[in-house]
């Protein structure tokens, strides 16, 4: 069947073409369907940056400069939008990456045992980052065991260093 849908060519690095492959993969769909919703996704601001582009294009130096200011701005905003969302997949990725599905019982080799029965049932020892005036989480959701929880923090504090990351105990 026909399809009404324009048709381009991308040239693309190997190592995206092959995470844009893998995530047609998970989604169960081709790579045209998965990258034509990942585009779709994005088309709405896409056509707002046009719009200010052609907008830009035709107005007079003074204004156009003015644009070109708050479409920079946009931009950075932009960007660190996308970092943002990016620390917390990271988060999540490392978190899973971490997690161990295994309930260690005994010769863990930590001073602090990992699970610890509280009377009703078992909790899991876990930590978090958070500042340390507010009590603000770098991740809110999130926490990791001891063998990651100083990866996160070194994260947390390239992210925002001014701020004081520190890490406190909780119980899961």
């Amino acid at each position: 069947m026909a399809t009404k849908k324009k048709r381009i060519t991308v040239n693309l690095d190997p190592s995206l073409y092959e995470t844009l492959k893998r995530l047609a993969e998970l989604q169960g769909q081709p790579l045209s369907g998965s990258l034509n919703d990942l585009l779709g996704a994005i088309n709405e601001p896409l056509q707002r940056t046009v719009g200010l582009m052609d907008a830009a294009q035709q107005a007079p130096k003074q204004v156009r400069e003015g644009l070109r200011q708050t479409v920079d701005q946009l931009d950075k905003d932009l960007r660190q939008s996308m970092e943002s969302g990016q620390q917390k997949m990271d988060g999540m990725q490392m978190s899973m990456e971490q997690s161990n599905p295994h309930v260690v019982t005994r010769g863990s080799g930590q001073d602090k045992p990992t699970l610890v029965w509280d009377g009703n049932d078992y909790i899991r020892r876990q930590y978090q980052v958070v500042e340390e005036e507010t009590g603000s989480h770098w991740m809110p959701g999130l926490s990791w065991p001891s063998d990651s929880v100083l990866e996160a923090l070194e994260k947390a504090k390239i992210s925002n260093p001014e701020k004081n990351w520190v890490v406190r105990e909780s119980w899961q």
